[in-house]
């Protein structure tokens, strides 16, 4: 067959491309003819948002694939006519497809004035309920030009929100499929939000997209959403960095509801919000094509010009300095805050001896090799941001604080824990705010930032010991305000009450006691054990207390801590 006949067959009409096109071209031609009117009242979106329903499930292909085939079909239907005149239908047809095109073409222009509009619309009302933001998105593309309202029509309070409704169950897949099509549409809109706005509004913009996603993913996970130690947010200026631990990828959608309580972020209005900076896993968010590309998280992350650690290169000082010194200098030169999981990765997750989901750890982040060392649950990064920027702060004679609040997160790990992709709903989400650590800047006079990896100067020897110093007391503050060690402690006791007599009970009260100040081998060693299966946790706690009965050393406990890491199912 030669290559005419084929090219003849491909693009030949057949009837029942006239419903298809019909279907694919419906709204686009609709919007061009309805083009002078535009409405947006609550009962015409109900409407409008339908026919956005279809469009944005068919503007993909039709914007694409089925472009294509036009393009060539109206090279080969112009081909034809010059070819064989008496082929005049084949003019008709080219001129068809080259219209669809068109119609096609002036529907993306539509679409991005509508989301430029709602943009804006964003940026004003922040607090607009996510169900009626993506309902505007989604009349954006119906078939008739939507009027943004003055004012939304429904509004939330981000510190007390109420999504729960229903049996407790895992989410099905058009919740899944619902909570992707809202963060790919979120991260598309900041990408838009990046070429069109700049500084501050960009900023602006940013913060209440990010607040908006934090309530979509809420409301789909039928999540509550409650605040607690408001009375720590202290008042005033300063360099604020916020540290939040880490048991869930839903955490990243309530850090911005934590920053947008800061002071400087309250009002109606919000016309001071504005977007955190985050420290980001660079192989979990640029490298991973399902958050860059498909999800777009990670390209709306970079055209904010947040900051990416990477975890897998070697020379981890030299880079964790370079990233302090550039969190630092982002930090002081546009504020917003600065946003940290110091722990590095996401804690094992706990089930109770059912196998239903309880939170996740504190102690055991990482691989396995990591959760075995003393002391590596928690990146020192923090603490030296923060005291690279108060030593900034000195030497630029500002008269501003950098405070460090610890944010612990719960909930989260029995919504999605680490190791499953599957959301359970009707979780209570908590954000509690513990007691901030200030640091003024006359508290780094007599120090200097080392270049090398160890002091070579007394100035250089004082600022790694307060490194040291600030790393401790950031530890203690996130666990408090988690309550790991009461929590630890309390399902130990209740476990092993069957196992031994009352003298013994007070016997090993006494043993846990020199473990609640400094050291706390013995609450990450609990925290092992829990992570474990449910039919290891007895046996485990046999041995615990045969070690702390007979008066173990710090580096026996640490070896068997060592064994229970090598039971964990990573």
């Amino acid at each position: 067959m030669r290559w005419m006949e084929i090219a003849d067959s491909f693009w030949k009409f057949r009837p029942w491309m006239v419903p298809a096109l019909a279907a694919l071209y419906f709204v686009p031609i609709m919007r061009i003819v309805t083009y002078p009117l535009q409405y947006g009242g609550r009962i015409f979106m109900r409407i409008n948002r339908r026919f956005g329903q279809w469009e944005h499930l068919v503007m993909w292909p039709r914007d694409t694939i089925v472009t294509v085939y036009l393009v060539g079909g109206i090279i080969w239907h112009a081909f034809v006519p010059a070819t064989d005149t008496s082929e005049w239908m084949h003019a008709l047809y080219a001129l068809i497809a080259a219209l669809l095109i068109a119609a096609s073409a002036l529907m993306a222009s539509f679409r991005r004035r509508g989301h430029a509009a709602l943009l804006e619309f964003a940026r004003n009302e922040p607090r607009v309920h996510p169900q009626e933001f993506f309902d505007h998105l989604l009349c954006c593309s119906g078939v008739i030009r939507h009027a943004l309202p003055d004012e939304p029509f429904n509004s939330i309070d981000h510190s007390n929100m109420d999504f729960t409704g229903g049996k407790e169950g895992f989410l099905i897949k058009r919740d899944l499929l619902r909570g992707s099509w809202s963060t790919f549409w979120l991260g598309r809109l900041i990408l838009l939000a990046s070429r069109s706005y700049k500084g501050v509004k960009l900023d602006q913009v940013a913060a209440s997209l990010a607040l908006i996603w934090g309530a979509r993913i809420a409301q789909i996970a039928r999540a509550k959403v409650t605040i607690e130690g408001q009375e720590n947010i202290l008042e005033g200026k300063a360099a604020n960095i916020m540290l939040f631990n880490h048991m869930s990828f839903i955490d990243f959608t309530l850090a911005p509801i934590a920053l947008s309580l800061m002071p400087e972020n309250k009002g109606r209005r919000n016309e001071r919000l504005s977007i955190p900076l985050f420290l980001l896993a660079k192989d979990h968010f640029l490298d991973n094509p399902l958050h860059y590309r498909i999800l777009g998280i990670g390209r709306a992350a970079e055209s904010l010009g947040m900051i990416f650690v990477d975890r897998k290169g070697k020379g981890e000082r030299e880079r964790a300095k370079v990233v302090a010194r550039e969190a630092t200098a982002k930090l002081l030169h546009r504020g917003g805050g600065l946003a940290i999981y110091p722990q590095g990765s996401r804690a094992a997750p706990y089930v109770d001896r059912d196998k239903k989901r309880l939170d996740s750890g504190y102690y055991t982040v990482g691989p396995r090799e990591r959760v075995k060392r003393d002391g590596a649950h928690l990146k020192k990064g923090a603490a030296h941001i923060a005291s690279e920027a108060a030593l900034q702060l000195m030497k630029s004679t500002k008269d501003e604080e950098v405070r460090i609040i610890p944010v612990a997160i719960s909930g989260t790990g029995i919504a999605c824990p680490r190791g499953t992709p599957r959301t359970l709903s009707n979780v209570h989400m908590k954000l509690r705010f513990g007691e901030p650590i200030v640091i003024h800047p006359l508290h780094m006079e007599g120090m200097a930032s080392p270049e090398g990896a160890r002091p070579e100067t007394p100035e250089e020897d004082r600022y790694f010991d307060f490194v040291e110093k600030l790393h401790a007391r950031i530890d203690v503050a996130l666990k408090t305000a988690a309550g790991v060690h009461g929590t630890l402690e309390r399902r130990f006791f209740e476990d092993i009450r069957d196992m031994l007599d009352a003298l013994q009970h007070e016997e090993i009260a006494l043993a846990i006691k020199p473990w609640r100040g400094d050291d706390y081998l013995f609450h990450a060693i609990l925290d092992a054990i829990y992570a474990c299966p449910p039919e290891r946790w007895r046996p485990l706690h046999g041995e615990l207390i045969h070690l702390l009965l007979n008066f173990a050393s710090r580096a026996d406990l640490l070896a068997f801590k060592a064994r229970v890491a090598d039971e964990l199912p990573m």
